[in-house]
């Protein structure tokens, strides 16, 4: 029987890169706010969470959105294997190209089987030109 799961966090990191052999992930440069040189701009982003407290086949979904303007920007689904409960199984999901057409503040919100189960914020804003 499925049961859906809860998230130890989503994070918004400029990378994630898990080591070959111990299957270990390091976040590389967590981010909370992004400052840009100029918009419209796509930069590469990657999603990490860890999912434990579920089991069976789930569907993953990620929705990107501009909360300043209420506008979803991006959608994601992939479907999820939880062997057990007591499993914590890492969700990874790089964003290359992330497409920022304008400033403002980004909510990148993890669900499972339609249940939400995680979010993050990112404030993104344009870099003062030198004068």
């Amino acid at each position: 029987m499925d049961h859906t799961p809860v998230a130890l966090g989503l994070y918004v990191c400029e990378r994630v890169e898990i080591d070959p052999v111990t299957r270990l992930a390091s976040l590389v440069n967590r981010r909370t706010r992004l400052r840009l040189p100029a918009l419209p701009a796509a930069v590469r982003l990657d999603l990490f969470a860890v999912l434990t407290d579920g089991a069976g086949e789930l569907e993953v979904g990620v929705s990107a959105d501009h909360l300043d303007s209420d506008r979803r920007v991006g959608w994601r689904t992939a479907t999820l294997r939880l062997p057990d409960r007591l499993a914590q199984v890492v969700y990874h999901l790089r964003l290359d190209p992330f497409r920022i057409a304008v400033p403002g503040t980004y909510q990148f919100s993890l669900s499972v089987a339609g249940e939400p189960v995680a979010r993050a914020v990112l404030g993104v804003s344009v870099r003062p030109t030198g004068g």
